[in-house]
């Protein structure tokens, strides 16, 4: 997915849905990317959605969204969800 400072609302709902269905598949640690790393994975997706929930129209916020589908991304590559 591309960054976008605003995500429709039909994105967010399927990227929300995704980690609602996956939640348990997740591992605990996640490389994202060559300089981002996370020890509690289940902690920062959770921590995201609720970011989501309650600021998606928010611009400011397009980044940490981005995040979330690249984490989607590599969940999916490396074979969890």
């Amino acid at each position: 997915m591309e960054y976008k400072k605003v995500y429709t609302p039909t994105e967010l709902a399927e990227l929300l849905d995704w980690f609602t269905q996956n939640r348990e598949k997740m591992p605990q640690e996640l490389k994202i990317s060559k300089s981002t790393t996370t020890s509690d994975l289940p902690n920062t997706v959770d921590s995201f959605l609720f970011l989501i929930e309650q600021n998606s129209t928010n611009p400011t916020f397009g980044a940490q969204i981005k995040i979330l589908f690249e984490i989607k991304e590599k969940l999916i590559e490396q074979g969890f969800c």
